[in-house]
């Protein structure tokens, strides 16, 4: 999603289709015709970017709350391994 508006903006560079301002010379007026052409995506990136965040931090929590109880399980296993030596 980030990289779409960027290539975009080469293609027009490179076409002649749009005249851009250099990103060296002017990048205030540079970076405003970004938020300017992507303005309408904001919003969508904004959501995707909350679901991310969720997805990422349940996906982690069910991997740590797996790991602690595949952990437990084999200290138990050891445990029970190291008595019976005994």
């Amino acid at each position: 999603m980030m990289l779409s508006p960027m290539s975009s903006l080469m293609f027009a560079t490179r076409h002649f289709t749009m005249r851009l301002p250099y990103i060296t010379e002017e990048p205030k007026k540079w970076f405003k015709l970004i938020l300017k052409l992507t303005r309408s995506a904001r919003s969508l990136v904004g959501y995707s970017l909350v679901a991310n965040i969720i997805g990422a931090y349940a996906v982690t929590y069910l991997e740590f709350k797996e790991y602690a109880a595949l952990r437990e399980k084999l200290e138990k296993l050891d445990l029970e391994e190291f008595t019976d030596k005994k």
